[in-house]
């Protein structure tokens, strides 16, 4: 186990620069704290923020950026979020969806690539593909499956037709930047795909701070439909709401149906907060944004 210095506090949203923002709720992570796949012991209580302004939430007391990029560097990602290929872990609505998105001979970076599922993904529609990934070892294996890997996307020289970023945006420090490093990286009338969790949706509005994707140490801010529609250089092609994977899809709707209502009729006390899983309703947004 690692002691950590998690005392990065923002005085204004690390979106949008606003100072109209509040505290929420104290966030609650797990005893057994990984980041990324190292074992952790934090010195402060983590945060959840919301921006008044521009209606995105954020973490305050979160890990410093030089600790996070040391830890994920020397992680081992691919162990701890295995995955199964691209088509069978999400739902054959968003795979249909990005079928659709990559077309034969276009270039594609996928950023937060791990282990490359999604660009074995985009290779079999004809694609040249890209990854950027902070994981040495994650890197190694892009390389084996021949698919151009990075550390930053700095490194890559070239622009290109489509970058994805799945369940990337909530890590990132500096957003702003990101996305002016994604402009300058694509093609004109490129496209950058955004797969997040969704503040707008139902399983956070009854949550909150309990919210189970606000309560990882990683994820540290979350954008929301405003912020994402005010974003100079991009606009909104097409908005999507969605699930996390199959998994959740196909186990969530049922056995939220049990837990939500099971209250009601008496077989479930109210000691054990709502997390917004198991979800009726999706969790996550597809953003398409083109360059303009």
């Amino acid at each position: 186990m690692i002691k950590i210095e998690n005392s990065l506090f923002y005085t204004s949203c690390p979106l949008c620069s606003s100072n109209q923002i509040e505290n929420v709720h104290t966030l609650n992570y797990d005893d057994n704290l990984y980041y990324s796949t190292t074992e952790v012991e934090l010195k402060n209580k983590p945060e959840l923020w919301h921006c008044k302004a521009c209606e995105s939430s954020f973490t305050q007391y979160c890990v410093n950026e030089s600790d996070s990029y040391q830890l994920y560097a020397q992680s081992q990602s691919g162990e701890r979020w295995k995955t199964a290929p691209f088509e069978k872990e999400k739902t054959s609505s968003v795979v249909k969806f990005f079928s659709k998105q990559i077309k034969k001979g276009a270039t594609v970076l996928d950023i937060g690539a791990n282990t490359g599922e999604f660009l074995d993904f985009a290779r079999k529609h004809g694609a040249e593909t890209f990854a950027v990934e902070y994981s040495e070892q994650s890197r190694t294996f892009l390389e084996t499956k021949q698919h151009q890997a990075f550390k930053s996307i700095n490194e890559l020289n070239k622009k290109v037709d489509v970058i994805t970023a799945f369940d990337l945006l909530e890590h990132v420090y500096n957003v702003p930047q990101f996305f002016n490093d994604c402009l300058n990286s694509l093609n004109t009338n490129g496209k950058l795909i955004i797969f997040t969790g969704d503040v707008s949706c139902w399983g956070f509005k009854e949550s909150k701070a309990n919210w189970w994707y606000v309560n990882f140490p990683e994820h540290i801010v979350f954008p929301s439909q405003k912020y994402i529609s005010e974003l100079k250089g991009f606009k909104i092609k097409e908005t999507r709401k969605c699930y996390n994977s199959k998994y959740f899809f196909n186990l969530n709707f049922s056995l939220a149906a049990i837990f939500n209502y099971s209250k009601a009729f008496g077989l479930r006390s109210g000691s054990t907060p709502y997390t917004g899983l198991p979800s009726p309703f999706p969790d996550h947004v597809i953003w398409v944004l083109e360059k303009i």
